[in-house]
């Protein structure tokens, strides 16, 4: 009888464990396994303007997919093109990191500019943004810390740590 137990007890415990877990695939349609990803912004710190282009990798096995052998310019509202040079090199999906770069002179680099991009791929597909609108950033007012002792949230021990601030002049 005590066997026939444990044999129950086992069984129940197993169908429990097993039933926790479940896998996650999601949906994807085949038009939408290979998807361009283009990443990077503009910013008045710099002249120079990067932005890196690759492609959605499978959900099992993520990994950055680069695509290089581009033609990338980047417009503003006023007419002015930028051309961005492959810097990454390589031809397609060989050979390059996907980076693209171009200079822009600061004097274009004034809040309210509007920007997009343009790309057209080794394949032929062509790629286009909307404008969108560099916008002014506020001063920066201050920068602080905070010494506090936290409590992790799993084991409640306490430890001593330290919080940043950034206090910022900014307007509406």
């Amino acid at each position: 009888m005590q066997r026939i137990n444990s044999v129950l007890i086992l069984l129940i415990l197993s169908q429990m464990v097993s039933s926790c877990i479940k896998p996650y695939d999601p949906d994807i349609q085949s038009k939408d396994v290979q998807k361009y990803v283009v990443s990077g912004q503009l910013t008045d710190d710099s002249s120079q303007q990067i932005i890196y282009i690759s492609m959605t990798s499978p959900v099992d096995s993520p990994r950055f997919i680069p695509v290089s052998g581009c033609r990338v310019t980047i417009s503003d509202n006023k007419g002015n093109e930028f051309p961005m040079s492959d810097i990454g090199g390589g031809w397609g999906h060989m050979g390059g990191d996907g980076s693209y770069r171009t200079w822009i002179n600061p004097a274009f680099m004034v809040p309210g500019a509007a920007f997009k991009i343009d790309i057209i791929t080794p394949s032929g597909e062509h790629i286009s943004s909307d404008f969108d609108q560099l916008k002014e950033c506020p001063d920066v007012d201050s920068v602080y810390y905070d010494k506090k002792a936290m409590q992790t949230a799993n084991t409640g021990k306490t430890f001593n740590g330290i919080e940043f601030y950034l206090d910022l002049k900014g307007t509406a």
